[in-house]
């Protein structure tokens, strides 16, 4: 690739100006110039070289947006230099654009390697092409039509193509924009003769990606409680076919964890509050705060995009309560404003106890000591084990006692009687056959 000049000043490594410039990595003039991506861009744009890369690459991750040649990719020093950088950007929530007027059929394989797209390249051809419905996921602007335009197309997921050929139905697409979990944008570009020049409002397409790119996202611990709902209703279950209660039930007991679930995504209005983009885990989050099994939980902070905000954003709700549709309940941010019964939430976290209790009592009531001869007294240095006699009425019953009993003869009174279990050990409990009953550490009487 050749050298480019500055079209900007040069940034300063460690200036956090650069999410608000654009990097243009190894474009050559016919590139940039195709693609006009000179001084009349609307943001800032810094053009490094070939030369340039070794200065540049390690703030690469700090830029907002990333523009890069697919004639980059056929080096494979450039992809193992540049490409995780490249992957930082998207992973970051920032935007990474290639202009595919090399026509390099290879680069969807490495596309893919870097940020878990499914591409493949399916042609060059000269076609027309008609815009999706997806393409105002990603553009408010730019022609609906593109008449005779001869492009590199791509093969890809039917959500990923902005354009389709009006005499195929297949998601053959000179234009594709792939979304990653934190909101990062990896766009292609396939037109290899540069027609943007010649048609000023295709421009418009490359300048809103770049303009619209996302800001890093970070996280924050913060009380589900605390969050908004962006939503006035949502299902009563997940894609998954799980319902809200049988999540809520299976995280109280543990069957599953919190990391299980996809981190929430939320953003801060400028109202000052946080708002939930994933409204159906939030809503199992606050049962779970409101039962008291949890108290906070890790949420993605994304920056504001508009249009996913439009989407989503429901200005007539009650963003601190939010109605589970067919069973007609509310789950709000207090006791006092909740409908949703907690009744099984509450019992599988004491079933989870019971059991985590029991497991403990009976690892306590293991006799068993490879160490100890008979007749040796207590062995030196190790725990003492209770006694069954130990153990409180409420232990008991979750051990299985049903109430009977029988004479220890070797502690010499009545002592509570579990099938399948021995309340002697190998240790010695001289001290419990002294001790009077109520001096016991836990009565097992009423």
């Amino acid at each position: 690739m050749l050298m480019m000049l500055l079209v900007a000043k040069p940034l300063a490594l460690g200036s956090i100006e650069a999410m608000e410039r654009v990097l243009c990595l190894d474009v050559d003039d016919f590139g940039r110039e195709g693609y006009a991506l000179d001084e009349d861009f609307p943001l800032p744009v810094d053009i490094a070289g070939e030369s340039d890369i070794p200065k540049y690459l390690p703030k690469v991750s700090s830029y907002g947006t990333v523009v890069v040649s697919d004639g980059s990719f056929q080096e494979k020093s450039f992809c193992q230099r540049v490409g995780p950088k490249l992957q930082q950007v998207f992973q970051k929530g920032g935007t990474v654009v290639i202009l595919g007027y090399c026509g390099v059929f290879q680069v969807p394989e490495t596309l893919n390697k870097l940020f878990g797209c499914s591409w493949k390249f399916a042609a060059y051809t000269r076609e027309d092409f008609k815009e999706t419905q997806h393409f105002k996921d990603h553009f408010s602007r730019g022609p609906t039509i593109l008449k005779d335009m001869k492009s590199n197309l791509l093969a890809v997921g039917a959500k990923e193509a902005m354009y389709v050929p009006t005499t195929c139905s297949e998601t053959f697409t000179p234009v594709a924009v792939h979304t990653g979990a934190n909101g990062g944008r990896l766009a292609y570009f396939g037109f290899p003769n540069c027609g943007f020049r010649e048609q000023r409002k295709n421009c418009l397409l490359l300048e809103e990606i770049c303009c619209n790119a996302r800001k890093p996202a970070t996280t924050k611990f913060l009380a589900p409680c605390e969050i908004c709902f962006t939503q006035a209703t949502i299902k009563s279950e997940f894609k998954n076919g799980k319902s809200l209660e049988e999540t809520a039930c299976q995280l109280a007991c543990s069957d599953i964890q919190k990391r299980d679930l996809p981190m929430i995504q939320v953003v801060q209005h400028s109202d000052g509050f946080m708002y939930s983009l994933d409204n159906r885990r939030l809503a199992v989050f606050r049962l779970l705060q409101l039962t008291g099994i949890i108290r906070g939980i890790k949420v993605l902070i994304i920056p504001m995009d508009e249009r996913q905000w439009r989407k989503k954003f429901d200005p007539q709700s009650n963003h601190m309560q939010i109605r589970v549709r067919g069973v007609n309940l509310i789950i709000g941010s207090s006791l006092e404003t909740t409908t949703f019964p907690f009744g099984k939430i509450r019992s599988a976290r004491a079933s989870h106890h019971a059991m985590a209790l029991v497991t403990t009592i009976l690892d306590e009531m293991d006799s068993d000591d490879e160490t100890s001869q008979a007749g040796a007294g207590y062995p030196t240095g190790r725990q003492r084990k209770r006694h069954i006699l130990q153990y409180s009425k409420a232990e008991l019953r979750m051990m299985g006692w049903t109430g009977d009993q029988y004479l220890s003869r070797s502690q010499k009174r009545m002592t509570p009687y579990i099938p399948g279990m021995d309340s002697d050990s190998d240790f010695s409990y001289d001290d419990l056959h002294e001790m009077p009953e109520h001096l016991l550490p836990k009565s097992w009487k009423p």
